[in-house]
């Protein structure tokens, strides 16, 4: 935890998952909230999930039982979600509810074009270390793992985000949207600019994947 809170919040180089909600854990139960860890599935289509890549936190706080998430990104709810199935909850403007799933105990969904996907599944299963651990090596170290072959950062701002993928930057005002394809040599002022990382990759990340 020392090491995390010396990069996460004194160095402010941000983090994923098993660092993000893992720092948060630890936090919450220092201020004496009822809180722990659980692993997640990120969905990959409407029902279907993958493996457990993610770490996320279920929270009681007088009574009432909360979905944490601050290390996803993405489209990814800012304020906790209450667990309540079926319950709408609009934070930062986007639309969010938990359903009962198939494949998996609960589902968060997000509200997009029209119509409610799903976003990530989990199970109601208090995870040990050695889970996490497992996870974490994967996507830190498999070479196949998205964490070690793409650019992908997240930051909120009061109004909406800014989202990097690869060379692709985003600015999420509001409704609106801009976006810009940089080339290589913007990429370290963007960072600098807008992620307040005083660095740059040392090579250029891989072509993104196609979907067929």
């Amino acid at each position: 935890p020392e090491g995390l809170e010396k990069k996460l919040v004194y160095g402010k180089r941000g983090g994923y998952c098993f660092e993000m909600n893992g720092l948060f854990c630890e936090e919450a139960k220092a201020m004496g909230i009822e809180i722990y860890g659980v692993q997640a599935r990120v969905a990959m289509a409407p029902g279907a999930f993958g493996a457990h890549s993610h770490r996320m936190n279920l929270a009681t706080v007088d009574g009432q039982r909360y979905v944490c998430d601050v290390g996803f990104g993405g489209d990814c709810f800012v304020d906790p979600l209450k667990l309540e199935i079926g319950l709408e909850q609009t934070t930062h403007g986007t639309t969010y509810r938990i359903v009962k799933g198939e494949r998996v105990q609960y589902s968060v969904q997000i509200f997009k074009d029209g119509a409610f996907t799903d976003l990530l599944g989990f199970d109601d299963i208090p995870a040990i270390p050695a889970d996490f651990d497992l996870s974490n090596f994967y996507t830190n170290c498999n070479p196949s793992s998205g964490f070690r072959n793409f650019i992908m950062l997240n930051r909120f701002t009061e109004t909406g985000r800014y989202s990097m993928m690869n060379t692709m930057f985003t600015v999420y005002d509001g409704d609106r949207q801009e976006r810009k394809l940089l080339k290589w040599e913007e990429v370290p002022e963007v960072l600098k600019t807008y992620f307040g990382l005083d660095a740059a990759p040392d090579h250029e990340p891989a072509p993104m994947p196609v979907r067929r």
